[in-house]
Order: C-alpha cells, then structure tokens, then sequence
C-alpha cells in the first residue's frame, strides 16, 4: 500500500528521496550559511533570491520515546533557526506550500521550509482541556506544514469533516488561516474562524501558546507538554490568527472538528441579468434551486464578463446542500471537475493560449466546455468536493471583500472594465460570515468576496491594476485577500481596514520588542506600514 505523506515524511531516513516523490515535492535540505538561491512559488508569479533557505524536519517515531511526539524535533530546530536569524540581524519568515500570490511569505534574508512538519492528531486528553464547551475527541492538534488535504482525510476516517476550507486544499493549515482562506459556508466564517489556538514561536525562539480570554480551551498541562507560556488575550488572537508571518512562526494550531458530512453539488447556468440582484441580497426565490426552502450550505456565483448580455448564460451558480455522512466511493479526478465555479486557479492556466485578439472567444469556448448543469448531481465529502488545485500552465488570481450590498455594482464594473480591456480569466463570487480578525479582509457582515483569476501574465495585471482603479473611482469600499496578488499599501491600508490596523500594530508591539518586529518583518509588511 502506497504510504501517505504523512506516513513517508515520518519514517523516511534519507532526505534526498523527497526530491523523487512528485505528489509531494520538497526540497533538499541547504547547507548552513550564505548559499543563496532563487525561490519560485507554486503559481510561478513570483521569483526572488534568498541568502539563507532552511527545510525542517521532525524526527521519525523511532527517535523518540513517545512516538505521539514526533513534532518535539522540528520545534526545536525552529527555535534553533529563529536564534541564529536574530543574532546575525536578519529578517526571517516561514513558507509551507508556497501557495500565495503575493509577497506575504517572502523574505530576501531567511525563509524556512516548514512543509515537512506535518504531525497531527485528531483528540485531547481530558487533562489537557480547561473547558467542558468543546468534545476533546474532536479537537485536533496541528502542526503548521499539515496540509488542508491531509486533515480532510485523516477526518474523514473518523466520521469528521473541517468545517470550511478554501476552493482548493494545496495549502498547509498555518498558510491558509494566517492569510485568511475563506470557502463559501454562509453560516461558518472564514478558516481562521474555527481556529481555538495558535502555538507561536517568537523572538529568541520564545514559545506561547495563544488564545481567546473569553474562550479558554487548553490547560496548563498541556502548554507545559509543549513548553509554552500561555497568553489568554482576545486581541492578540485576533492579530496573530491573521498576521501572515508577522508575529512569528506559527508552529501549530488547535481546533474542533464538525461532524462528517456530505455535499450534494446542483449547478445552473443563467444570464448575468437573472442573478444580478441575487448576488446583492442572496434571495434565490427566483433561481430554480432543487430545494426553494432550503439554504443552501455553500452558494457561489462564476461570472463569464464576455457573455453577460441576454441570452449569453454567462452567469453559472453552483449550490450545495449539506447531507447525513455516509461512506462514499473515492471520487475520480474527473468527477471533481464537473463541480463548477468552485476553484477558478484550476482553470486559469487553461486560457493562456487566449491572445489579446482573441481573448472573449477563447474564456467563452473554455467556459462553455468546462462549466455544464449537472445532471446527476455530484455526492461528495468536503475533501472531494474541494480538492486540490490542478495546475495547468501559470496563473494569476486577485480577490476582493465587498459589502453584500454592493456586489452587483461591483461586478457590474469589472464587467465593463473587463469589456473595454479584456483580460483571459473569469470573476468568481462566493458569500462569508464577518471574521473578528483584525486583518481579515471578510470583514464586512456579509462578505462578498470576488475573486478575478486569470492566465498569468501582464495582461492579467494591467486587468487588475484597471479593476482596483475602477472601484476606487466608484467608491465602492473594497478589502483584498492578503495570500492573493493586491495593491495594499500604506497609502490604502487604512481605507481597507479602517481603526483595525491600529489595533493590529498595537498587538504586535504587545508581544514583540522593536528586534522582534524587525525580525518578522519583510517587504510587505513595510510596503503598508505595519513593520514598525
């Protein structure tokens, strides 16, 4: 039986086989000091030089006395790392699966591979919880290379499901929530948001363990297990669950479970004009939905720009319901395929072979190809039905946070900037719960978020630099997903987020002396002001 990864990345002895696992690339470990080296992420947007490049390991089970602590080895090489960054003066940031867009993870000092830790456990023992308002047996116990992926199969064996994930799972947990993955279950949030604990490893290596006053979860026995001090302050969670880096390495996270489920997927194709005030309200009474009384558990709207007119059914909404976990058959690559507007970045590469004379036939044949009404309507688990991103050819994908209200008026732009400056890609709409994170950008109390994804090149960004421009024009408030390409600089920040960022920055300087926050910081975080 093929061993899963991470069964291979716990047991294997000799680091060089990881470079011949392809469904799990990870690089070689570097050798100590100034080698220097060219990082690349996943989407091949971005390339930059780094000094110093670290890949951290855990020990295998037969190292240590307790094999349920396999992650004590690559917390202690963490907090060597973080030490000897900070003596030699250096910033340094961690990066998993090198999933984001944008320049979040990237550091031109050290970056730190932490990909291959990925120890996990679904259950806490009774002694190690301080509340009786969560089930121990369903709290699981991260560590920050685990990839969203692995935790819907190891939940899904126990008849558990996460409650939300992004389109795509190719991310690690740590990456996703601290850039603010969000998925479209109108009644659960955003990633973060089922977050109970972060363990954060901090200047000189410092270890705490982190969460809310007004929701306590671990006890003292278990920071002790980890060697944590524990820190119960509401507004430092709600900075460091979404700081991207910058408070330090997060090196595990603690959440509860949902109960397993299955999502029963139904797919329609309207004209732009049939659901362009339900993008604004989320009353479907006018949709043929299967289920009219019914809301749906995740509604999302894929928007083709060069067929929004009558009769062009350029509107595709995908809408589904929650059902009663069973067992199912493992679903075949194929079948993932026929469940629409869902991970857009999966189809973006394809429209690469659109040029700028032919871009509006090239997105409308892909799209009539790729986005068909189902007919027997997929059954799936929440890791079938949101898998991992195939990559085809280089992508790009920007994402907006609009208020509920204006998100007609808002498509409504990007359309018309779409139609005067074509662009190859398509906009998805998918609808989230306010997140209490101070940064996160679904912070209105329906977030519409709009998601503009496209074959990568400069096309594709003059469409976006036109698209930020069109809506700041307009004055339709607008926040921008920080693990995706964005404008967000000083000049913009506050008008994004308002009194949030003050109340950001004064949580950093909290937990972190000026050395620290200069320790985690990096060019973005100094593009919009929040280094200091």
């Amino acid at each position: 039986m093929t061993p899963s990864r991470r069964q291979f990345l716990q047991g294997i002895a000799a680091t060089a086989a990881f470079s011949a696992l392809d469904r799990w690339p990870v690089r070689a470990q570097t050798a100590a000091g100034p080698a220097g080296r060219l990082w690349t992420n996943k989407h091949r947007n971005i390339s930059e030089p780094i000094w110093r490049y670290h890949d951290v390991f855990n020990h295998s089970a037969g190292e240590l006395p307790f094999a349920s602590e396999v992650w004590r080895g690559g917390l202690a090489r963490l907090q060597s790392i973080l030490a000897e960054a900070q003596s030699e003066g250096r910033r340094l940031r961690a990066v998993g699966a090198a999933w984001s867009l944008s320049h979040c993870a990237v550091c031109p000092d050290v970056m730190v591979n932490i990909l291959p830790l990925n120890d996990h456990h679904v259950g806490l023992s009774a002694d190690e919880v301080s509340t009786s308002e969560v089930d121990p047996s369903c709290l699981v116990f991260a560590q920050c290379g685990t990839g969203v992926r692995e935790l819907s199969e190891t939940l899904e064996d126990k008849g558990l499901s996460l409650p939300t994930s992004g389109a795509s799972n190719g991310q690690t947990i740590a990456g996703a929530i601290s850039t603010g993955t969000h998925g479209s279950a109108r009644r659960v949030g955003s990633m973060q948001d089922f977050i109970l604990g972060l363990h954060l490893l901090a200047e000189n290596g410092r270890s705490y363990w982190i969460e809310r006053a007004s929701k306590p979860i671990v006890s003292t026995a278990f920071c002790e297990r980890l060697g944590a001090t524990l820190l119960r302050d509401d507004n430092l969670f709600r900075a460091a669950v979404v700081s991207f880096g910058s408070f330090g390495i997060i090196h595990a996270v603690l959440f509860e479970a949902a109960p397993g489920y299955l999502l029963e997927v139904h797919r329609r194709r309207y004209d732009w004009s049939q659901v362009a005030d339900v993008v604004s309200t989320l009353d479907m009474s006018a949709l043929d939905l299967p289920y009219p009384s019914e809301e749906p558990f995740h509604f999302d709207v894929s928007v083709n720009p060069y067929c929004s007119g009558p009769g062009g059914q350029g509107a595709v909404v995908t809408a589904m319901y929650k059902r009663e976990f069973q067992q199912v058959a493992p679903r075949k690559t194929s079948d993932v395929v026929m469940v629409p507007g869902v991970d857009l970045l999966a189809l973006s590469g394809r429209f690469a072979k659109c040029c700028p004379l032919t871009i509006a036939r090239g997105v409308n044949a892909m799209f009539d190809s790729m986005m068909k009404a189902t007919e027997r309507p997929p059954l799936g688990t929440h890791g079938q039905v949101f898998p991992s991103t195939p990559m085809v050819g280089r992508s790009l994908s920007t994402e907006l946070g609009v208020d509920l209200a204006n998100a007609r008026a808002a498509v409504d732009i990007l359309i018309d900037t779409a139609r005067k400056y074509p662009f190859p890609g398509l906009f998805g709409l998918r609808y989230v719960q306010r997140s209490d994170a101070f940064l996160a950008f679904t912070k209105f109390d329906t977030t519409c978020t709009i998601e503009m994804t496209g074959a990568g090149g400069d096309r594709t960004r003059e469409f976006y630099r036109r698209a930020w421009a069109a809506l700041d024009s307009a004055r339709i408030p607008f926040t921008q997903h920080w693990g995706k390409v964005n404008n967000t600089i000083d000049e913009n920040i506050r008008q994004r987020w308002g009194s949030a960022v003050d109340d950001w920055l004064g949580a950093r300087r909290s937990l972190l002396s000026p050395a620290g926050r200069a320790l985690f910081s990096n060019d973005l975080l100094v593009k919009c002001d929040l280094h200091k």
